[in-house]
């Protein structure tokens, strides 16, 4: 009672000096129950301590988590686990440390090689853009040595290379292209072209059908969208979607043309005309086209069919030489002489394909038992082609189809007269005539 009467200050003094002589008398005559008590402190200490390191540790805290450790080693009792542990721990965190200073430092040279790289891909699609194929290339190129690239950067890389010459380097970046995306039109409309080139048949043919298919998708979705806008308040970017139709209905009728080509090539006629007719429907005003479709047709015994293309390829290709007998006209008028001969070269060829295509007409209408028609029209092809020898040939056998067999001796004679000794069409007219 008369403690608690006194100051603050003298009771605190009066209670630290009994605290003291309390601990020197458990000291002196009970000093195993004070060392237990501390030590039972030192491990509870080091154990949250340890325990501290551990999370430091396990959060990538290195150097942190180092100090810690260095402290209870510093505290341990020697031998103790705790300081062992410690330890561990230290070498842990140091080779932690390293292994993220080298991380770090791979990164950053990681980031500074892609920098690189995109900044020559950078380069390179303007290079792309400018029809620098070839400057195009060699940054597309380097750029790809240090980053693995999209697919989109390969297709470039991939048609650059095409459109210099280097055609079996293309071929590998644009493979490289469809195993990033599979759907790349573009990629699989020239790939298809290479390995048609290539004699890769099956493998064109695969492309050509997958790039249809997806040509054919999108044809659709533009066709919507297209509609779409011209029945809202987008009539504006109806334009574009019009300008993009054509564009893709364009690659559309090039593929179905390539996959006919595949198909024909391998004697499946019905399906090539399948493919040929689909292109036809886009392309209509191409000769070459309507041609090989009748070729189909004819080698399907479809002969009504067959007969309607090739009159419409020739009606085409006689459009096409009156236009440049025009042009040619005009050209020596104005005293271009050159671009004349040029133009002259074309009307030959065209003339050349007039009469073939004349020619298999002439035999579509034989196998419809019209051999009038048959013989028309083999005459209207040698008036073109006066030295096409399978085409007098022909003549003659319907001429004696025709019990004509003067005349068709008379051709016979003409084309042996004309062709070289021992050649086919020599032989072809001997074993004629005396039979």
């Amino acid at each position: 009672m008369l403690i608690a009467k006194l100051p603050i200050r003298i009771r605190d003094k009066i209670m630290y000096k009994k605290i003291i002589a309390a601990t020197i008398f458990l000291l002196y005559f009970y000093p195993s129950i004070v060392n237990a008590t501390m030590e039972d402190a030192l491990n509870s200490n080091l154990s949250r301590s340890l325990a501290h390191m551990e999370e430091l540790y396990a959060s990538g805290k290195w150097d942190e988590a180092m100090e810690i450790g260095r402290g209870i080693i510093k505290d341990a009792p020697k031998d103790h686990k705790a300081a062992y542990r410690a330890q561990d721990l230290i070498v842990l965190s140091l080779e932690g440390k390293n292994q993220e200073i080298l991380q770090n430092k791979k990164r950053e040279n990681n980031r500074q090689r892609e920098d690189a790289a995109q900044k020559m891909i950078a380069e390179g699609n303007k290079l792309f853009k400018d029809n620098n194929y070839k400057s195009a290339a060699e940054k597309y190129i380097s750029a790809l040595k240090i980053t693995s690239g999209d697919a989109q950067t390969y297709f470039q890389l991939g048609y650059s290379q095409l459109k210099i010459g280097h055609e079996r380097q293309a071929y590998e970046s644009l493979n490289k292209c469809l195993q990033l995306n599979s759907k790349h039109a573009r990629a699989l409309f020239h790939i298809a072209g290479l390995s048609f080139k290539f004699n890769k048949s099956e493998e064109a043919e695969e492309y050509t059908s997958k790039l249809i298919g997806l040509l054919e998708k999108s044809l659709e979705e533009n066709k919507r969208i297209f509609q779409s806008q011209q029945s809202g308040s987008l009539k504006g970017q109806s334009v574009d979607t019009a300008a993009k139709i054509t564009s893709i209905k364009k690659n559309l009728a090039q593929a179905a043309i390539l996959n006919g080509m595949l198909l024909q090539k391998r004697k499946n006629y019905k399906d090539a005309a399948k493919s040929y007719l689909k292109a036809s429907k886009i392309k209509t005003d191409d000769p070459d086209l309507w041609f090989r479709l009748g070729i189909c047709y004819l080698n399907s015994s479809t002969f009504h069919q067959a007969a309607i293309s090739f009159e419409q390829a020739i009606s085409l290709r006689e459009s096409k030489l009156k236009l440049l007998v025009i042009e040619s006209k005009r050209l020596i008028n104005e005293g271009l002489t050159d671009k004349a001969i040029e133009v002259e070269l074309k009307q030959r060829n065209i003339r050349d394909e007039l009469a073939n295509t004349l020619y298999m007409l002439a035999l579509t209408n034989n196998k419809k038992n019209d051999p009038k028609a048959a013989l028309t029209t083999i005459e209207k092809s040698l008036e073109i082609k006066p030295d096409f020898w399978q085409g007098r040939y022909t003549k003659a056998v319907l001429l004696a189809s025709n019990n004509r067999f003067d005349e068709a001796l008379d051709e016979m004679r003409e084309v042996l007269k004309e062709s070289k000794p021992n050649s086919n069409e020599a032989k072809k007219a001997v074993s004629m005539i005396l039979h």
